[in-house]
């Protein structure tokens, strides 16, 4: 089997088995792997992760993008006891049998996600929960009129219920009493409903109160915008609108760190996105015309910060660090077109 697969994929199985590596070392070969392996790399992955699953757990990632309906069998087979999570296994095993879209696991996910378990809500959305709706509804419906609840990503869950309502309900509830230490599952969950939940994702995205650039939520923006086909040069569109308009100090720093904390998303984590939710579509986003538009000429985002927060305001510093970050994405993005060009 080995033969058979990535000189990298090679690589990885004899790090693991010759020396002791550092979890981070092991991911970059993992997302290596996910965009250029295939189903021979998840198998060859599988075996070597059931071996010690407890401190391997970066090896799930390539093995759900990669792996098939056998591949997730033998996964469930080897981490449940009597539909309980063996000790040793992590919990990124609920996320990735819901990814490989293992319909048997679905009662197995959904007692985990009332625990509170995120990978179970995040494995759910990929699986039909036919069975569930009524069951998610009252869950959901648990939350309302609370500032906190165990389960963040439970209201994701909402658009498995059938019931379009729940879009607003949900926006009512992140506006009122929900902290905003549960604004991740709320801002997905309205992000899932798509062209019925548009209307309330822009309205939570520009309101300060919301906190949607948060470093806790703002990966769930991030995906939110790519549901909703929203680009990065969109938002800096509105940004540009609003701020002539706005009054409130706090909403236009808001405006500023939001599109600020989208743009570092996109720089430095966007790879992150298609492993975590297998649905999420390509975004619109080019790290050229980014550059272009936001640090090229005199209209452009730090010119924008000066002009409207003043020529000592913090973000300027953090707008000139992205800009950086954008070159090393740029380069990537150019490398990648280039090796895609000479393997077709």
């Amino acid at each position: 089997m080995v033969d058979r697969v990535l000189q990298t994929t090679r690589k990885l199985i004899d790090l693991y088995q010759c020396v002791s590596i550092h979890s981070a070392i092991a991911r970059t070969y993992c997302a290596t792997i996910a965009l250029y392996g295939s189903a021979q790399d998840a198998e060859a992955l599988l075996s070597l992760f059931l071996q010690n699953p407890g401190r391997r757990e970066e090896l799930l990632l390539p093995i759900r993008v990669l792996g098939g309906p056998e591949l997730a069998q033998r996964l469930f087979m080897a981490s449940f006891q009597e539909d309980i999570l063996r000790d040793d296994m992590p919990e990124e095993v609920l996320l990735s049998l819901g990814y490989m879209e293992f319909q048997p696991a679905e009662q197995a996910l959904w007692y985990y996600a009332r625990q509170g378990v995120p990978e179970a809500c995040l494995g759910l959305l990929h699986l039909p929960c036919a069975g569930l709706r009524a069951d998610i509804e009252a869950e959901i419906r648990q939350c309302f009129g609370k500032s906190w609840w165990q389960s963040e990503f439970l209201p994701a869950l909402a658009v498995k219920t059938g019931r379009p309502q729940l879009a607003k309900e949900l926006f009512v509830l992140g506006s009122t009493t929900a902290s905003t230490d549960c604004n991740s599952g709320l801002v997905l969950g309205i992000a899932l409903y798509g062209e019925q939940g548009r209307p309330f994702f822009e309205n939570l995205l520009w309101d300060c109160f919301w906190n949607a650039g948060d470093q806790a939520t703002v990966a769930y923006t991030a995906i939110g915008c790519r549901l909703l086909d929203i680009s990065l040069l969109d938002l800096f569109e509105q940004v540009k609108l609003r701020l002539q308009y706005e009054q409130e100090q706090r909403q236009k720093i808001h405006y500023c760190k939001l599109l600020l904390s989208l743009l570092e998303c996109f720089a430095l984590h966007e790879s992150a996105f298609s492993p975590l939710l297998k649905f999420v579509p390509e975004g619109r986003d080019n790290a050229q015309e980014l550059y272009q538009a936001l640090f090229c000429g005199r209209s452009g985002l730090p010119e924008l910060i000066r002009a409207h927060l003043g020529p000592q305001e913090p973000l300027l510093q953090e707008c000139h660090e992205l800009k950086k970050f954008l070159v090393l994405k740029m380069q990537c993005q150019v490398e990648r077109q280039q090796l895609l060009q000479l393997c077709s």
